[in-house]
């Protein structure tokens, strides 16, 4: 049986301070319960990073998708012959049964002719994935 399990792991190396800033060794040192060691040495060097850049201006030109889903109205709800979707931004909407089927496609900010739906409850899909409910009547 040895006793060369359990040993310490102990690592030197010749900058006193952090960060490193130019190459430098580290000397790692392994000694085991038995007072066996081991050395390995490794060089890092640093290699120049470039200048963070300075802040730019920046210009909304449209909402995202996720904006419009907070700011889309239906109406009117519960519906007859047609639903609209009116948001800030026009952007294609998705009619959808319950079951997620594909009814009819169109955008915001127009009628939506419902006539061909079934009395019930449809879903809209806007492009960001989100939902609004509206009641065929």
């Amino acid at each position: 049986m040895d006793n060369c399990d359990d040993g310490t792991i102990i690592g030197t190396h010749n900058v006193t301070t952090f960060p490193i800033t130019s190459n430098t060794t580290i000397t790692w040192t392994y000694t085991d319960k038995a007072g066996n060691t081991a050395t390995q040495t490794q060089t890092v060097t640093i290699t120049d990073c470039p200048p963070a850049t300075e802040p730019e201006e920046i210009n909304l030109l449209s909402l995202s998708a996720t904006d419009d889903a907070l700011e889309a109205v239906v109406f009117p709800n519960p519906s007859g012959h047609y639903v609209e979707v009116q948001s800030p931004v026009e952007s294609p909407v998705r009619i959808l049964s319950l079951e997620g089927k594909l009814l009819l496609e169109s955008t915001t900010n127009t009628r939506i002719d419902a006539v061909s739906l079934r009395n019930g409850l449809y879903l809209i899909q806007l492009p960001d994935g989100h939902l609004l409910k509206f009641i065929k009547k």
